[in-house]
């Protein structure tokens, strides 16, 4: 079982996309028994870990905010509940930022405390951007969020923003003419970048950089179906070289964490890693010594 999107509707939708490719998933679909579906990936800052949320199909106790390191991913669960969304790690790595109900809370894990933002607004995006700060998103607008200095007082335009660097980070901007940007900016506007540029009548989303490599990794959503392209900065449109489409899943926010490696949900409800150029994909799943399920 494959997720296709017809070629016709393709060439309407996707215009930066190239008219022959196959967009179905390479990926199993889920299985008829109770699974786990793993979404909301995000990097740690030290790229050690990545950091996501598991439900639990079965409507039993293992949902939650889980981790895995990158190079051994056996699954670590770090938080219980199944409100837990848009995690993000600090940048000395001892606290997670997450939304529960569009609320902002806290979590150490030095000592499994928990606490609540005195930020009272509701939000459906959320990133670290300084050791204490955070960028929360809701709609095309995105907020600076400090505690100590709340009411927000900083506003920018642009949406579902990825770390790039403390202080600079990476999200789409949308223009005239079906137009999306992928920017790389600065909080204070002091510096920004265009790195890609795609047209589209259906919704961007999710863009993460590799600054090394000048690689992208981003989706494309269309009714129930999100579709995962990488890019190459400055790349030009249809250029194979420079534009891939990576998969097809019902879920979202691929994750570029390396020059070759992007993560996704696929349809059967695991990660998945592939290559920066698409190919068959392979379960993100441990292969060391001991149980590598979640618990």
């Amino acid at each position: 079982m494959t997720f296709r999107l017809p070629l016709v509707m393709l060439a309407g939708l996707i215009l930066c996309g190239c008219s022959d490719e196959n967009y179905g998933s390479n990926v199993s679909p889920p299985p008829p028994e109770p699974y786990y579906i793993e979404t909301a990936v995000t990097l740690s800052p030290d790229r050690e870990y990545i950091y996501f949320v598991a439900e639990d199909t079965s409507g039993g106790t293992g949902s939650g905010l889980y981790r895995a390191r990158v190079h051994n991913p056996a699954r670590e669960r770090v938080l219980a509940g199944g409100l837990v969304a848009a995690p993000t790690v600090s940048f000395d790595n001892t606290t997670i930022a997450y939304l529960e109900i569009g609320r902002i809370r806290y979590f150490d894990l030095s000592d499994s405390t928990m606490s609540l933002s005195p930020v009272a607004d509701s939000f459906a995006t959320l990133q670290y951007i300084g050791l204490e700060r955070l960028l929360a998103g809701r709609g095309d607008t995105l907020f600076v969020i400090d505690d100590a200095a709340y009411p927000i007082d900083t506003v920018i335009n642009c949406r579902q923003p990825s770390l790039y660097a403390r202080d600079t980070f990476v999200c789409f901007s949308d223009g005239e003419n079906l137009l999306s940007y992928i920017i790389k900016r600065t909080i204070d506007g002091s510096y920004a970048e265009t790195l890609f540029t795609c047209s589209t009548a259906a919704a961007t989303v999710w863009p993460t950089y590799h600054g090394a490599s000048d690689r992208l990794a981003f989706g494309i959503e269309y009714l129930e179906s999100r579709y995962i392209y990488s890019g190459q900065k400055g790349g030009r449109q249809g250029d194979p070289e420079t534009f891939r489409f990576i998969d097809s899943t019902a879920h979202s926010k691929p994750y570029l964490i390396d020059a070759d490696a992007v993560l996704f949900t696929g349809p059967d409800g695991r990660l998945y890693r592939t290559g920066f150029t698409g190919g068959q994909a392979e379960p993100f799943t441990f292969t060391g010594e001991g149980n590598p399920e979640i618990q």
